[in-house]
């Protein structure tokens, strides 16, 4: 199937009510310039409606099917609970939605592979929402690596530790 073309402002809905999805909203809606969040979906429809009106949101959802039915959107984000995503994602793409997914996108690699699989069957994009290539230690990372000698092996990880409480 061909890349469906991307339309001039992206019409997001979200799955999942949450904080996080509260932060995802307001930074599109706040910042974002080719794309808009029209839409909430929660498992229900009280609370779906809480976060549009708190949103200014058009569209409140009670259901997560009800979400990828809908032809006022075009992408979701999907923030729910990381052991929902995969059944989730696999909606959203059936739906024709490109899908933006909350880490840790999947708990099982092959789910992942299947559904990048689908994504790419319809022509769709799906993406693990990760921002560790917009932090400075990694931009720095990216600029020193063409400097030094390739490794014969590599064992990293990347992380943070919060400042510890009354230091």
């Amino acid at each position: 199937m061909q890349p469906q073309k991307m339309p001039a402002t992206l019409r997001w809905g979200i799955a999942g009510a949450g904080a996080i999805a509260r932060r995802f909203c307001q930074d599109v809606n706040l910042h974002a310039g080719a794309g808009r969040v029209l839409a909430i979906a929660a498992r229900d429809q009280g609370r779906a409606q809480i976060f549009a009106d708190e949103q200014g949101l058009p569209l409140a959802y009670g259901s997560y099917q009800a979400l990828a039915q809908s032809s006022e959107v075009d992408a979701v984000y999907v923030a729910v609970i990381h052991p929902e995503h995969a059944e989730l994602i696999k909606q959203m793409l059936l739906a024709g939605k490109h899908v933006l997914v909350e880490k840790p996108a999947v708990t099982r690699l092959a789910d992942w592979d299947a559904l990048v699989a689908l994504a790419r069957e319809r022509g769709l994009l799906l993406q693990e929402a990760m921002k560790v290539m917009c932090f400075p230690a990694m931009r720095e990372l990216l600029q020193r690596l063409p400097g030094l000698p390739a490794p014969h092996s590599l064992r990293a990880a990347f992380g943070s530790a919060p400042p510890r409480e009354g230091k």
